[in-house]
């Protein structure tokens, strides 16, 4: 019987069928390996690291400075442009004082409004967020529909032979192989953009009406202009007698208060020559010299001194909402040993104590952890409900709270200032878990003098 011709060609052509569709198979799924690979595991992943990142950066920063820093950061491409990396964004930062002196400090104290406008950080983050999403769903659809994937416009046209037109018959579509990804990649690549809304600088700027410092020359008048001011806002440290010469004055110095007085100017001087005082009156200079010193040298001073209200009465005088500090006064109760005896591990430490030591705590940010040897968790213990912080972690955050004020102090207001800080303090001992006994101001102090060593090698 003979062979049916068409029988044959068919059972050929079904064999040969089945060999291309194992082929394309093939192909198709180490094309969609390659494609996949560049999205799963490295674009995607870098954007996700990248969001991340953007947000650890612009929380560290609104610790050290202020949320409006921040955000002014992240509105001006700052924020992303360090890729993650704080180092780099502190190198931007100085790169931008050098350009405009002063503006990270007029930023800082900026009205709120002036800067959270438009698109905020924390809702473009959100976005990005829900974009990455998006386009993980859009490339997965994709590569799991391959006709999709053959529509794709791959930028040229595919070449077509006999081969390639017969494949078309049989199975509808050009074939799919991995010599395409990079033509498919770029393809993705560009149905995946997204413009880029970052505000430009200027703008910022002028939102938050930059000025730069004046010049640094002052006449010594502007300054007795200034102390006057001091002097009449503050009548616990004497009085300003005119000498009959315009802008010169002689000043009956009351001697309780004198080392707080020389402070105050000297700060006072510092606000005048800084972004802070651009612009300012002589009054307004006295005003915002009298809140740093208030805020940051005497307060912390009399809540971080252990001894009792009757052993501060000595030395320490309130008036409206001002406190002043006797210096000698207090050396000299101090020299008494009032807490002789007493043992920091069972002392009880005020709410206001506390208080102030959670928050010196919890308000480092990353980079100020390891300057003051302080661990995440600690900080971490601190953030949380105050109510499940044990006694003993709080004597031992004391010591450290000591530390990070008197540094602070002595960055922003010099030698002179912290020394301040660290006389108007009594001595407490501490028992440490091997028995032994240690002074907790003179750790305290050693370390501060370690931190300033450090700081000198530095530069």
């Amino acid at each position: 019987m003979a062979i049916n011709p068409f029988i044959s060609l068919a059972t050929g052509a079904l064999t040969r069928r089945e060999e291309i569709r194992d082929e394309r198979a093939e192909s198709a799924g180490e094309l969609i390996d390659v494609v996949s690979d560049y999205f799963f595991s490295q674009t995607f992943p870098a954007e996700e690291l990248a969001i991340k990142n953007d947000a650890k950066l612009y929380d560290s920063i609104a610790q050290e400075y202020t949320p409006q820093v921040a955000e002014g950061l992240s509105k001006m491409g700052y924020i992303s442009a360090a890729d993650g990396d704080l180092g780099s964004l502190k190198s931007l930062i100085n790169d931008l004082e050098k350009n405009k002196p002063g503006f990270i400090e007029q930023l800082k104290n900026a009205d709120p409004k002036d800067v959270m406008y438009g698109q905020l950080f924390a809702d473009r983050n959100k976005e990005k967020t829900a974009n990455l999403k998006d386009n993980k769903d859009l490339i997965a659809s994709v590569l799991q529909d391959r006709p999709e994937l053959a529509k794709l416009n791959f930028g040229n046209e595919l070449k077509t032979g006999k081969l390639t037109n017969a494949q078309n018959f049989l199975f509808g579509g050009p074939k799919l192989d991995k010599s395409m990804a990079p033509q498919i990649v770029t393809a993705l690549d560009d149905k995946l953009k997204t413009a880029d809304t970052t505000e430009e600088e200027p703008t910022l700027a002028e939102r938050v009406d930059y000025k730069p410092p004046l010049p640094g020359s002052r006449v010594e008048t502007k300054y007795a202009q200034i102390n006057k001011s001091i002097m009449d806002k503050n009548p616990a440290y004497g009085t300003a007698v005119s000498t009959g010469v315009q802008g010169e004055f002689n000043f009956n110095l009351a001697k309780d208060y004198q080392d707080q007085y020389l402070i105050h100017t000297v700060i006072a001087e510092n606000v005048e020559q800084s972004p802070e005082g651009s612009g300012q009156t002589q009054g307004s200079i006295a005003t915002i010299s009298n809140n740093q010193l208030q805020n940051e040298i005497i307060k912390p001073a009399i809540i971080l001194n252990l001894g009792d209200d009757n052993y501060k009465e000595d030395f320490v005088f309130q008036s409206g909402l001002n406190i002043y500090l006797n210096l000698n006064k207090a050396i000299k109760a101090n020299n008494k040993n009032p807490l002789d005896g007493q043992l920091l591990n069972d002392f009880k430490l005020s709410d206001t104590t506390k208080g102030f030591i959670a928050n010196t705590i919890k308000s480092l940010s990353d980079s100020e952890l390891s300057l003051y040897d302080v661990s995440e968790n600690e900080r971490s213990i601190f953030s949380g409900n105050l109510t499940n912080v044990s006694s003993d972690q709080f004597a031992d955050a004391y010591a450290q709270a000591l530390i990070i004020t008197g540094y602070k102090i002595h960055q922003k207001h010099g030698e002179q200032a912290s020394s301040f800080f660290f006389k108007s303090l009594p001595e407490i001992e501490y028992a440490q878990q091997d028995g032994d006994i240690a002074k907790v101001k003179s750790f305290a102090m050693l370390e501060f003098n370690k931190l300033k060593n450090k700081s000198l090698n530095n530069r």
